[in-house]
């Protein structure tokens, strides 16, 4: 049995005794609208039930009876309780939590929407799901009506599975749905509806009364309800139509003389507007048939270049199918080493023919693959969306509704792989007598003896450790200046309680344990043309040297044990590395001393120790080479385990620092020699490099390698077998993010397999295999619109690059050509087309060449005042309103008995009776 089954047991178990008790409870509250326990989902001991009597009886019927659902309904419906009114008396009117009578409760959200379209005969249209879908048969809460009409009526928003996400009130939101919003109108006036239908059939209007109560509230319509609602299908209509009639005549005839006036006065702003936009064309017209000359010239010379590239079509066909036949341009599918996504819930699917599908959740986010090829001199890269059975429409995106997909960027990282029989060999040491190890020079904290084996290399005799203490700041000294010696610059140690005088102030010491080395507090300090002072205790085991990254707003000076070390009176915002500094440190306790002077504004510091490399043994040479990927390989062995790391720097610089160097390689105790290789690049020539060891560790020799650095590769000429509008291709490698209306799409093509390729503007110049890393970011705004199934490929084809053959052409190639039908050589011209980089710049061309020319300002802007001129007069409210409805009047009279229907509908829709259960 899985763990999941037991827990089911478990919960189903009648040993279980929150199972039944929560269950039954949560019953009786769907039925009553009220729990015994209430809330319903806090079950608890300070919440108490209001009938525990009853709770256990139901509790324990429900166990007995086999954990029966239906059983335990009909018990609470046949019961007295459940068939009481909802009327009250004076003894029970304040009841809410004792069942003395029933509450009455508006209809949930998504049974009112179906009650609605149920009783009218219309179909609900909700976009994504089959047209007549009921609402509670939504899959998802996202899915919704343009008014929203299932959240106005307090649709949960599912976020937690408590019951007290759902909302039963009637506030004016749903009010004013129920009485002019959308949803209810388009239900009722649908001419297609039952109530359409019945108003045309049935001709007796007080049956068609009696019908339509049947039909919406369950029940006939009683002898005076029938009797108010005759007037509807009477002369109702008609009375109040001419009522409108005479209204209007009125408005309109008190508002007669002022008409006039404006419509004169605007007929007069009219022609004003013509005459001076009519004076200006003149003006400019030789300036705009020239224009339009130049522009007519331009599209006849691209429209005559792609008709001349047309004309070469079927040669080109030709040596098309003969460069396939040949193997030109031919795609190499790449077998994924790994592929990743930091999405939750995500499943990833190799498939056999190295395509991957893609499942479980959908969410925001990036497909990472890696993997590695040997083709030489990469010139593409290019993405086959693939068509799935198992995709919502076959795909080939997971979008649920039509299996659309958004590749919002493509980002493609080339490196070298780690075959090192594959890179450069740059030099060699230990080898032969010309490349001698002997010739690397030792750190000062080095001892090095040259043995038969090679190299052995320990530190000198100082193995001791530097402990760095929390930082202590005491400040703003305010007016003491950069040159001036106050407070702690006066003291050779440090005492935290020591209090310190300034003017009417007194300073102390406070611990600052929140700060942190390695990170920069740029704006910590604010007083101007004052100093800070910060304090560090260093404890060190043995006597040695301690390297120090500092940064500061604005000068900085530094003491050690009160001596000066560094001073540097100077003007900037702090930044990491701006100062570096060696400490020389005594056995014990040293004082650590850091002035910052502040000239104005925010002021800060950076500090960051080196204390682990400072200790470590060495051995440095210098080493000419081209910038690159490095790898160091040593045959080497540690008797007591140490840990490694290189160091690189340029030929300008004499040092070398942790701005440049390598992770730590760790070599295990051993006393057999092995090979270790540690690994760096440097996009700058290389001038020295430096081995450094935290103990002892024996060198027999040392390989430099060399290959090309990692690039990101710069992709252009983006071409698809298809791009949805507003979604080409193209802005797939634009470097931008955006949730709409950027990356690559397919709509409305879907259920197809699609290819988009991408030119390598320079192929990386990496030796041997190349490792690619493919990014696939899908950032559109639904969270949902993801590949499903997808390939990878890479070309050394010549540039330009095309996304090569989809599988129909190849499919057309294997027939033989006095075999192919018109439609299959139709096909294979269109597919030429699309691929061609030459005709795909040509037919850019001429779309650039047949946009408008530009807008000239002085000319729209005339326009605009004529347009202005030309709109209707702003009539007064009382008038407009009373055609608009005089308008609907008449289209009423056409209409009457339907109108009528549609009214007495909308009336009854409205009631107690169909909002509420009771």
């Amino acid at each position: 049995m899985s763990r999941r089954e037991r827990m089911a047991a478990w919960m189903t178990s009648a040993d279980n005794r929150y199972f039944a008790k929560s269950y039954v409870n949560r019953i009786w509250g769907y039925l009553f609208g009220v729990g015994i326990i209430e809330p319903i989902d806090d079950i608890r001991a300070g919440n108490p039930p209001s009938n525990p009597e009853l709770l256990t009886f139901l509790e324990r019927e429900f166990i007995d009876s086999g954990f029966d659902s239906q059983r335990l309904i009909r018990l609470i419906c046949k019961s007295r309780t459940y068939q009481l009114s909802v009327l009250t008396n004076s003894w029970n009117e304040d009841d809410e939590i004792n069942f003395s009578h029933a509450l009455p409760r508006r209809l949930p959200a998504e049974t009112l929407l179906d009650a609605v379209f149920m009783v009218t005969g219309s179909k609900t249209k909700f976009p994504g799901v089959p047209e007549g879908t009921r609402a509670a048969s939504l899959p998802d809460v996202g899915i919704s009506l343009p008014d929203g009409f299932l959240g106005t009526f307090g649709r949960p928003a599912r976020e937690t599975s408590c019951e007290c996400e759902r909302s039963g009130e009637l506030q004016l939101g749903p009010v004013m749905a129920l009485v002019s919003g959308p949803t209810i109108n388009d239900a009722i006036s649908d001419p297609n509806n039952a109530i359409t239908r019945l108003a045309k059939e049935e001709m007796n209007d007080r049956v068609l009364i009696n019908r339509l109560f049947l039909r919406i509230l369950n029940r006939p319509a009683r002898g005076v309800e029938i009797e108010r609602c005759l007037s509807l299908f009477g002369g109702q209509i008609e009375g109040d139509h001419q009522k409108l009639v005479e209204q209007l005549g009125k408005e309109e005839e008190a508002i007669k003389d002022w008409l006039e006036a404006e419509e004169k006065a605007r007929d007069d702003s009219i022609s004003q507007a013509q005459d001076r936009l009519s004076e200006y064309q003149e003006e400019t017209a030789e300036e705009v048939n020239l224009a339009n000359r130049k522009r007519n010239a331009r599209i006849k010379e691209a429209t005559d270049a792609l008709h001349a590239f047309d004309k070469t079509l079927p040669q080109r066909l030709t040596q098309w199918e003969r460069d396939f036949a040949g193997g030109k341009s031919v795609w190499e599918n790449l077998k994924l080493d790994k592929i990743s996504s930091k999405i939750p819930g995500i499943k990833f699917e190799q498939q056999e023919d190295g395509s991957v599908f893609v499942g479980g959740r959908s969410a925001k986010g990036s497909y990472v693959a890696h993997t590695t090829t040997s083709m030489k001199r990469l010139t593409g890269v290019r993405i086959e969306a693939i068509q799935d059975e198992r995709l919502p429409r076959k795909g080939p995106g997971r979008a649920p509704n039509d299996g659309n997909f958004v590749l919002t960027e493509l980002e493609v990282l080339a490196e070298p792989s780690k075959n090192l029989q594959q890179w450069e060999l740059v030099e060699e040491w230990g080898r032969g007598e010309s490349s001698a190890l002997a010739d690397w020079k030792p750190g000062s904290q080095t001892k090095v003896s040259i043995e038969e084996q090679g190299v052995s290399l320990a530190k000198n005799g100082k193995t001791g450790t530097v402990q760095s203490g929390n930082f202590y700041h005491i400040g703003p000294f305010v007016g003491v200046g950069f040159d001036q010696k106050a407070g702690p610059e006066m003291d050779d140690g440090f005492e935290l309680e020591k209090e310190y005088a300034l003017g009417d102030q007194k300073l102390r010491w406070s611990a600052k344990p929140e700060w942190q080395e390695g990170k920069l507090y740029g704006s910590v300090f604010s007083a101007g043309n004052s100093s800070n002072y910060l304090m560090k205790v260093l404890d060190a085991s043995e006597a040695c040297d301690l390297s120090l990254s500092l940064g500061s707003d604005d000068g900085l000076k530094v003491y050690l044990n009160g001596r000066v070390i560094l001073s540097n009176n100077v003007g900037r915002a702090a930044a990491p590395n701006q100062e570096k500094v060696n400490l020389p440190l005594k056995k014990g306790k040293n004082y650590l001393l850091l002035k910052i002077h502040n000239g104005g504004g925010a002021s800060g510091f950076y500090y960051k120790s080196e204390s682990e490399s400072s200790l470590w043994a060495s051995l440095s040479s210098e080493v000419r080479c081209q910038k690159g990927s490095f790898s160091l390989e040593l045959d080497a062995k540690s008797v007591r385990g140490t840990s490694v790391r290189a160091r690189w720097k340029p030929p300008k610089l004499n040092g070398f620092s942790s701005a440049k160097q390598s992770a730590v390689l760790k070599v295990k105790p051993s006393e057999e020699f092995a090979k270790y290789r540690v690994d760096f690049s440097s996009r700058e020539e290389l001038g020295g490099l430096q081995v450094l060891a935290s103990n002892d560790l024996r060198i027999r020799s040392m390989r430099l390698y060399r290959n090309g650095l990692p690039v990101q590769l710069k992709l252009e000429r983006a071409l698809a077998t298809f791009s949805q509008k507003g979604y080409p291709v193209v802005s797939a490698i634009d470097g931008k993010v955006a949730p709409s209306n950027n990356g690559w799409a397919i709509s409305p093509q879907m259920a197809k397999t699609h290819f988009a390729s991408f030119q390598i503007k320079d192929s990386p110049s990496i030796l041997g295999d190349v490792k690619l890393t493919f990014t696939l970011k899908q950032e559109f705004q639904s969270g949902q619109h993801s590949l499903g199934r997808f390939r990878l490929a890479v070309t050394n084809a010549p540039r330009p690059v095309s996304f090569g053959l989809p599988e129909n052409v190849r499919k057309i190639f294997a027939i033989s050509k006095e075999k192919r039908t018109a439609g299959q050589r139709k096909e294979l011209t269109s597919a030429f087309k699309s691929s061609e980089p030459e005709r795909v710049a040509l037919e850019k061309k001429l779309a650039e060449a047949r946009k408008p020319l530009p807008v000239d300002p002085q000319m729209r802007k005339l326009e605009v005042a004529l347009e202005e001129a030309k709109k209707p007069l702003s009539l007064p409210s009382e008038v407009v309103r009373l055609r608009r409805a005089l308008g609907l009047s008449k289209e009423h009279i056409a209409n009457k008995r339907i109108i009528a229907a549609q009214d007495l509908t909308w009336a009854l829709i409205n009631t107690p009776a169909f909002l509420f259960n009771r």
